[in-house]
């Protein structure tokens, strides 16, 4: 399969999110939840985030810990913390790819 080719599928399935996410609106992680609801609008994340458990998610293949921290989605991915938006903005093509 050529680049292009990989390029117009990744387009074609994730030019809309696969999965919609909802936040929880009460509990413990509500409040993160919320905030993970407004960025994906805000960034316009198209890969799939699902809620395991607990901070837990799972984003694209990756299970990653979301958090606040000061006001700003974290995300712990092995050793090491991201900002949501920088994550997606240098990692979204990436992971489409990883998932087809």
């Amino acid at each position: 399969m050529s680049e292009g080719q990989i390029n117009q599928l990744c387009y074609d399935l994730f030019n809309n999110p696969p999965i919609i996410f909802t936040a929880d609106k009460k509990g413990a992680n509500a409040e993160v939840q919320r905030a993970i609801e407004r960025k994906i609008q805000e960034v316009g994340i198209t890969i799939p985030l699902a809620h395991i458990k607990n901070d837990l998610y799972l984003l694209g293949v990756l299970r990653v810990s979301i958090q606040l921290k000061q006001g700003n989605l974290t995300l712990r991915i092995g050793g090491g913390y991201h900002t949501f938006e920088d994550w997606i903005y240098n990692n979204q093509k990436t992971a489409q790819m990883t998932m087809l």
